[in-house]
């Protein structure tokens, strides 16, 4: 089912599918949000839990268990139950189950709030252990802008949009093998301004920013059109659209990553993992605010 919250200056629409973000248009009827596309990437928005990328092997292990675990955890596949709505607000809440549990055995209550604040769109992210031991999980987003581009034969051409760092840019990024696992973490060696070309994404695949405390990036159309996004104290922040197709771009907060190369299979002994003792809870959230540049 399809929900939508508005507030004169934005539209927001969501569904219980997953907690997908569906649609940000503005006042204009401008739609914001990349709609996908068989020839790029069919995904929008995809609420990330309780692992970021993917697994070596697509699996690990606990307490002497296997389990395996799907490419950005468990989200994609649930459906999640919508506890409240109303014009300015919207709650979605997915609780562990006998299905939940033979992939990932803990006991946990996920709720993702998105509230329109203004010109603001805020995502909350709450994660409960209601469990007795403690969890270990990653936890993102993956909210894909829609860009300008112009469809040619061989390629999208996104060139003319920009993404910039309100502040300083990022000291360091994780570069990846084959374009899925981290290596360790590298000399940052992107301007401020990086132009959103096709280019780009072939040449890093992801672009993985990490070690430095800025908290703010601004995608910048080529219509004018601003996209400001404020990860707060996310650790990680990704970048990443189609190496050929699709005029977007992902823009993607991330408490966790994808597993290094040699990571070990035991899920407490992972990389970047967020802890959480039982009945104990975990918020964290992004700001998204639209603007345009010129008239």
């Amino acid at each position: 089912m399809e929900y939508s919250i508005a507030n004169g200056l934005w539209t927001v629409r969501m569904q219980d599918a997953g907690a997908t973000l569906t649609s940000i248009r503005d006042a204009r009827g401008t739609e914001l949000l990349w709609q996908g596309d068989e020839a790029s990437w069919t995904g929008r928005d995809v609420v990330i839990f309780p692992f970021v990328g993917r697994m070596l092997d697509g699996a690990y292990t606990h307490d002497g268990r296997l389990y395996r675990m799907p490419t950005h955890g468990l989200c994609a596949e649930a459906t999640f139950r919508t506890q409240m709505i109303s014009e300015q607000c919207c709650r979605m809440q997915f609780c562990s189950d006998a299905r939940t549990k033979s992939i990932y055995p803990f006991d946990f209550r996920f709720t993702v709030t998105r509230t329109l604040d203004a010109d603001i769109l805020r995502t909350r992210f709450r994660v409960d252990n209601t469990g007795d031991r403690e969890m270990y999980f990653g936890l993102g987003g993956h909210p894909a802008f829609a860009l300008v581009g112009d469809e040619r034969a061989d390629e999208t051409d996104t060139s003319g949009n920009f993404l910039e760092f309100c502040g300083n840019a990022p000291s360091m990024y994780y570069p990846l093998q084959d374009g899925k696992f981290l290596l360790d973490a590298q000399s940052n060696p992107l301007p401020s301004r990086v132009e959103l070309t096709k280019d780009l994404m072939r040449r890093y695949a992801t672009v993985l920013w990490t070690g430095s405390m800025v908290s703010c990036v601004r995608l910048i159309r080529r219509d004018g059109i601003e996209i400001e996004t404020d990860y707060g104290d996310a650790p990680v922040l990704g970048l990443w659209s189609h190496e050929k197709r699709g005029a977007y771009m992902c823009v993607e907060p991330w408490w966790g990553t994808p597993d290094f190369v040699g990571a070990p299979s035991e899920l407490k002994d992972k990389r970047l993992l967020q802890r959480l003792a039982p009945q104990c809870s975990f918020e964290r959230g992004f700001d998204i605010r639209i603007a345009r540049r010129s008239e």
